[in-house]
């Protein structure tokens, strides 16, 4: 019976050799291999804060002031025998003023901010299996695939 059972792994070994050397050829590549893939992200984030202001803003004025009016006013002419006489006259005013000037606007607002935000997007990732457990893993799986094959050869022969 037991010579049954090693002419059968004898006749079954070429297959499973080949099985397991491709396993651990895969097992290696994948321990030395980048995982790529994509996360999307589908959700909405929202957030509540009060943005709080506080500053003083310097806003330059320069312009020119056009004044273009009539004044009605009344004078007093000194006239003779020390007697005052009022005249009434319209002076009419026709000038440009030039106004060059910085004024400083103080900001003390706090701003509520209560938003939902629409988050849609992929991340791309990629691992460098090398550097995580799980290249670790995948030699030890390798090692221990490579005892089994030799075992089965030993079994084989």
């Amino acid at each position: 019976q037991v010579q049954g059972f090693q002419d059968k792994i004898s006749e079954l070994a070429p297959n499973v050799s080949a099985g397991l050397d491709e396993a651990i050829t895969g097992l290696e590549s994948f321990g030395n291999s980048t995982v790529e893939f994509n996360v999307p992200i589908d959700q909405t984030v929202q957030f509540q804060t009060d943005v709080v202001i506080d500053r003083e803003i310097e806003v330059p004025i320069k312009t020119t002031l056009p004044i273009n009016e009539s004044f009605e006013t009344t004078i007093k002419v000194a006239g003779p025998f020390g007697i005052d006489i009022p005249l009434d006259v319209t002076v009419p005013v026709d000038i440009d003023v030039p106004i060059d000037l910085r004024v400083t606007v103080p900001i003390h607002e706090t701003v509520p901010i209560d938003a939902k935000v629409p988050v849609k997007l992929d991340i791309p990732i990629n691992v460098d299996v090398s550097e995580t457990k799980l290249a670790e893993l995948s030699k030890a799986l390798a090692a221990g695939l490579r005892s089994f094959q030799e075992v089965l050869a030993g079994l084989g022969g």
